[in-house]
This record gives C-alpha cells, structure tokens and sequence, in this order.
C-alpha cells in the first residue's frame, strides 16, 4: 500500500523529479506539474507542510482541514451597530450583538444624572463660574439659569414677616414698649418720683411745701374768680387758706377762727360754718352752721340734735322719720286653707355673727274656729347659734302663752274665734347669712281659711 502511494504522488507531482526532498514531502522529477494542483495527505510522505515547503499561499490553521489562525478579511461584510449602540458579543462570522450601554451598570466614571439624554444636569457641584453676590444689606428675590441674583433691601411690614420694634431710625431704639428690659426700683415709704431716666429708674424725694408770705398765691388754677386757688391769706383771719371764689362768696379754711376748733370751713364769716371739727374737752364734729344740723340731699333730710344725747330728724321740728333693715310690713292680706306651713310674707335679712332683738304682731281670723292656727320661724335661710321666741295668742282672752326655743317648734290652738291676735318676741344670735321669715297654718283643717291681715309686721335691732 505504501508503494502504491508513493508511487501515485510522483505520477501527481512529476516536477519533484526523482528524489525526496529533505523534508519528507516527495515531488515529481525534473519540476513537472502536479496532476492536480493540490496538496493532500496522500500526496505527503511524512511532517507537515511547511512554508519553506510549499511554492504556493496557504492559511494558517492549528489543525489539519481546521480553521484557518488568521485571515486578511471575511468573506462577507457584517452589520454595524447602529447609532448609540455598541457590540457586547461577536459570532464565528464577524456578525456582532448590539445594545445601548447602561449607566451605571455597564459604564464607569463618573456622570450627572439628567431628565433626559444630553439635558442639563439635574444637580450640580458648582456652577461654571461663581456669580455676582448681593450687595451690602439686600437680598435675592430671585435667580436665573446661570445663578446670578436680583437682589433689593427687604421693606418692613411688607418684605419682611414676624414682630418688630417700631423705631425714629434704622437700628435706633424702639418708639414704645410694652415693659422695660428691668424693672426698676419703686420710691419708698412716703418718698414720690420727681424724675426718671431712659432707664426707668426713678430719683425720689420726700415732697415739700413752701408756703410764701401772706396774701401770695401758692397754686391757683385758671382765673381766681371763677375756680379754686390755695393761698397763704390774712383775710378774713390769719393763718387762713381760700379754696374757692364762687359766685362773689369766698370759701376757706380756716386753723382756729372761734379759738375752739381744731378745723373750720366757712364762707367768710366764722359763724357760718360749713364744717367744724371743734375742741370742747373732746373732739366733736358739727355739719351746718351753729345749730351742727346735717342735710342730706339737698335739705330733704336734715339730722340734728334735740338735746344732749338725744338725736333728732328733721332740723329744729324733729318731723321726719327713717327706716332701717329690720323692718318688714305686709301691704296685703294672706291666706292658707291648710295644716301645712307657709310662709306669712314678712322677711328680714340678718348677718352672720350679729345679735337681733324683734317682736312680730300678726293680726289673723280663721273662718272655722275649731281649726285653730299654728305659727312657727322656720321659712328663711338664717341660721342660729341661739334662738328664744316667746308666743302670746289671744281672741277674745288670751288663750297660749309660750316659749320656744326652736326655729322649727310650732306653737299652736286647736281653737281661735274671730279677729285675733298672735304676739312674737325674739332674739336671735346668727351664725350665717340669710333670712328671718315667719310660717303660718290652720292647726287642723276640713273646710275653713286662715287669714294673715294686712299690716301685720316684724322688726329687728341689731344689738351689741
């Protein structure tokens, strides 16, 4: 078999003549022209083909019929990516797989992130160059793309919000407050304030009173005939101040015109005083002229003395009356047509801590006299550290007489004929505000009235 292919390859190559070349590939004698024009492995003695071997261009391949190692160019022309897009990954025949890269994850270095591709960054460092500041005391109203500023001076109350001072000038003190940064020092005892500084810290003094020589005014208000002025006057008697010129009537006051009081105010004439404070071993004050009456109201009331002791109303006649607290008088009649307590309408109001002496009289006729009447004091709000009433009921003779100590304890007849009379004295020690009010009843009751008259009354003193 070997001959067999020896023998052929020379047949195929006659222009290798009739030798082995040195590197084992046999060629026909004399340079003839293979058969074929190939080089096969039938064709080969032994090695490998070798470019020192071989008069003609062949590819270089790492296996025998493999690919070649190189070439000059593909036998067609692949795809390119298209626009921003670029190969990951090629194939045996140049064809390439395209995408567009991924920021961040496919890319390195850094990038500004955008809204869009090859917008503006959405956040920056910096600017490309740094723009104009504000100017002394104005600010930014607003900004352009490029950073640079508008600016103005901020307008109080308009450009410029939360609470200010209101102020003469710029950065001066404020023109009011509500407080002072401190509280300064009060004038003590009986000194007065005759100065303050901006800081409120006053400069106290005593206050005095020089009193010029006689007849010099020491404060007069206005025109002296019209209005008051104080003055250090020997008319109508030394030592005298004038208070007022009215209608041509001249008041003072005067230290001791009659030689006996202590205070004198009159109109000129030491006689006709307004007001006396006078010294008669004692110390007495007497309101009106001479006869010491006081007017009250214009003269409607007057108060004066009837005698030593005795206290009189109504000037020198004595003719006028006064009325006090404690008294209370029903201006109509009542009625209760029942054994059930109610109250007669008569009402006084004591004070907690006070001592009251009264009396009540209550004029009453019950339609059927076999249903007798009860009273008791337990219809007002007062309340007593001690109580005592004494009860007298009398018709046409006295029929009850007794003593209660209780403001709820009810003295009562089972019988009282026609008009009769039911007669109270009391005293009451309180120990809280409220009222004192009498109750009335029928003792018992089946078909007949009971009636408490008009005028019926109570009165109260209150005692030491």
């Amino acid at each position: 078999m070997k001959k067999f292919l020896l023998l052929l390859i020379i047949i195929l190559f006659p222009s290798i003549g009739n030798s082995q070349s040195s590197g084992g590939i046999y060629t026909e004698a004399g340079g003839g022209t293979p058969d074929d024009n190939s080089v096969t492995t039938v064709k080969i003695v032994d090695d490998a083909v070798t470019a020192a071997k071989v008069q003609f261009n062949w590819a270089l391949s790492g296996s025998e019929g493999g690919s070649a190692l190189q070439c000059v160019q593909l036998v067609t022309n692949p795809t390119d990516c298209p626009a921003n897009t670029f190969a990951s990954s090629i194939d045996t025949f140049g064809n390439i797989t395209c995408s567009t890269p991924i920021l961040g994850t496919e890319t390195n270095g850094n990038y500004a992130t955008s809204s869009s591709e090859g917008g503006p960054a959405l956040t920056s460092v910096a600017l490309a160059t740094n723009p104009t500041d504000c100017g002394s005391n104005t600010f930014a109203v607003s900004i352009d793309s490029s950073g640079n500023l508008t600016c103005l001076t901020p307008a109080l109350g308009v450009s410029v919000t939360g609470n200010y001072a209101g102020s003469s000038s710029p950065g001066g003190a404020a023109t009011t407050a509500t407080a002072l940064v401190t509280n300064p020092t009060d004038c003590s005892g009986s000194n007065f304030a005759n100065a303050i500084d901006a800081s409120g810290n006053l400069t106290c003094a005593l206050p005095g009173i020089t009193v010029p020589g006689s007849g010099t005014e020491v404060m007069t208000r206005s025109t002296s005939s019209t209005l008051g002025v104080i003055t250090n006057s020997s008319s109508p008697s030394a030592g005298a101040l004038k208070l007022a010129a009215v209608s041509n009537a001249n008041y003072y006051i005067m230290s001791d015109p009659l030689g006996t009081s202590l205070l004198d105010v009159h109109s000129g004439n030491p006689n006709d005083s307004i007001l006396q404070v006078l010294y008669s071993g004692g110390v007495n004050i007497c309101l009106g002229a001479n006869g010491c009456t006081l007017a009250l109201n214009g003269g409607a009331i007057t108060i004066g003395s009837v005698t030593t002791k005795v206290l009189g109303f109504g000037g020198s006649s004595h003719n006028q009356w006064y009325q006090w607290a404690g008294q209370s008088h029903l201006s109509s009649n009542g009625t209760n047509a029942t054994a059930t307590m109610a109250t007669t309408g008569l009402s006084m109001t004591l004070t907690t801590g006070r001592n009251y002496d009264g009396e009540c009289t209550f004029f009453v006729n019950d339609s059927v006299a076999g249903e007798g009447v009860q009273v008791d004091f337990n219809g007002g709000t007062a309340t007593a550290t001690d109580f005592r009433a004494h009860v007298k009921i009398t018709d046409t003779a006295l029929i009850k007489s007794q003593q209660v100590t209780s403001l709820s304890t009810a003295v009562s007849v089972a019988t009282v004929t026609g008009d009769s009379e039911i007669q109270v004295h009391f005293s009451f020690e309180s120990s809280g505000n409220g009222t004192f009010i009498p109750r009335y009843a029928q003792a018992t009751h089946s078909s007949g009235t009971l009636t408490i008259y008009r005028g019926s009354f109570c009165r109260a003193w209150d005692s030491p």
